[in-house]
């Protein structure tokens, strides 16, 4: 997460996501692990958006959701 690199949060929170759908899916809890490091790359990368956008971190969250929804693919490997 030290990185810098939007990239690499985008990757930690959609495999982070995709993970814990997954386990939801099977009836398991998800794991504490992928809960923190996705709430971490989150607020990381969706605080530097709002500042670039000048939006709040609501809105700025808003449209990065909406557009993943457009552009859905596979997780990827952390």
């Amino acid at each position: 997460l030290e990185s810098e690199n939007h990239e690499d949060l985008i990757r930690i929170i959609k495999t982070a996501y995709m993970r814990g759908e997954e386990k939801l899916n099977r009836g398991q809890q998800r794991n504490e692990k992928d809960k923190q490091y996705f709430r971490l790359a989150e607020k990381t990368l969706y605080n530097e958006f709002a500042v670039v956008l000048d939006k709040s971190y609501e809105d700025t969250k808003a449209y990065v959701v909406s557009q993943a929804a457009l552009h859905d693919t596979e997780p990827m490997a952390i």
